[in-house]
């Protein structure tokens, strides 16, 4: 959510590096994923019932092969930066507005450390890709700023009453969220100082998500 983001790695990045990957699961029932999205790979199989695996001595009337190959999702240091940048810009705006519109103290001080740090992330980021000549592109498809749309969406939604409440929920899922992200997105980086922003932004985003949490549990606000 470095201010990951944007690795609902809504729903900080750059984080660190920018974090800036890149917010949260709210009591609406819905997700906030954050800038970055969900990274992995893998096979899916779907054996048909009564057939048994591995069994290859004929064909068999009806019976269709369902395995599926998942393409793993591979983003270049290029991908990485932007969604990076697009976490931690997500992180400040979600900031600013807890910021304006939160009643209690501690939610205030959250917020206002979410624009410091991430703002910090951003530029470390920012700087590093221009000093590795790397121009920030999205992946095809990519979804981050529609999550971080979604966010916003939340916060902007919520009444006075319940605002702090749903802030504090779109902080821990959202920081969740980017936390699992950095890691995948760190191992998919091929320069090392990026690996090195990655690592670097994950502390900060670890205490983020463990302060909202804390804050969460102390209001009763799940």
């Amino acid at each position: 959510m470095m201010k990951l983001a944007a690795l609902h790695l809504a729903p900080a990045l750059v984080v660190a590096a920018a974090l800036a990957v890149s917010g949260c699961k709210n009591n609406t029932g819905d997700k906030t994923p954050y800038a970055a999205d969900s990274v992995g790979n893998g096979t899916t199989t779907s054996a048909t019932p009564g057939t048994p695996s591995g069994d290859s001595s004929e064909a068999r009337p009806g019976v269709v092969d369902t395995t599926t190959a998942v393409a793993p999702t591979v983003l270049t240091d290029a991908n990485i930066f932007a969604k990076l940048d697009a976490a931690n810009s997500a992180e400040i705006d979600q900031g600013k507005l807890g910021s304006e519109k939160a009643k209690s103290a501690a939610v205030k001080k959250l917020a206002q450390m979410l624009i410091t740090d991430h703002t910090a992330m951003r530029q470390k980021g920012a700087d590093l890709a221009k000093r590795l000549n790397i121009a920030p592109q999205f992946p095809a498809n990519d979804s981050s700023a529609a999550q971080a749309q979604h966010a916003m969406d939340m916060l902007n939604a919520a009444s006075p009453a319940t605002f702090d409440s749903v802030f504090l929920a779109v902080q821990v899922d959202g920081h969740q969220r980017t936390l699992d992200d950095l890691n995948g997105l760190q191992a998919m980086a091929t320069n090392d100082s990026l690996k090195s922003l990655i690592g670097g932004a994950m502390p900060t985003v670890r205490h983020h998500l463990n302060d909202a949490r804390a804050l969460q549990s102390k209001s009763g606000a799940k």
